[in-house]
């Protein structure tokens, strides 16, 4: 059995290194990539996909939190980058290499938001969200 937190770690090395031969790799033939409504599929889709939305942009990412499931074919991990845009993507594994990756955006993480002033005692509290993605 493939460790797919292993695999997982040198594919998102290879994705922040933009080693684009080495990322595809780790993809399956029949790759799927599902963000919202999207679907993208096939490897040179995903592939073009990731260098069209990394473009000339150097940020990088880290794994935050991740994962495993029992039977070793799911992963969860809560990804951050440099501008604390944070997303849970969720892969299956299948012979070993990524075959669909379901990713949710999150938002900002509440470190990377600029501090707002709390209201004072006896003003009352907005509620709606300060900050829109």
């Amino acid at each position: 059995m493939t460790d797919a937190a292993a695999v997982l770690g040198a594919f998102f090395a290879a994705e922040d290194a933009r080693d684009w031969e080495t990322y595809r790799s780790f993809l399956h033939p029949d790759v799927e990539w599902v963000l919202g409504d999207r679907v993208i599929r096939g490897i040179d889709r995903y592939v073009e996909a990731m260098q069209a939305a990394y473009g000339d942009d150097d940020v990088r990412f880290r794994c935050e939190w991740s994962h495993v499931s029992e039977s070793g074919s799911l992963v969860a991990a809560l990804l951050v980058d440099d501008a604390g845009r944070r997303s849970l993507d969720v892969f299956e594994f299948k012979d070993g290499l990524v075959w669909k990756e379901h990713e949710f955006l999150l938002g900002r993480t509440a470190s990377a938001v600029e501090p707002r002033s709390l209201p004072t005692q006896g003003e009352p509290r907005s509620t709606e969200a300060t900050e829109r993605q």
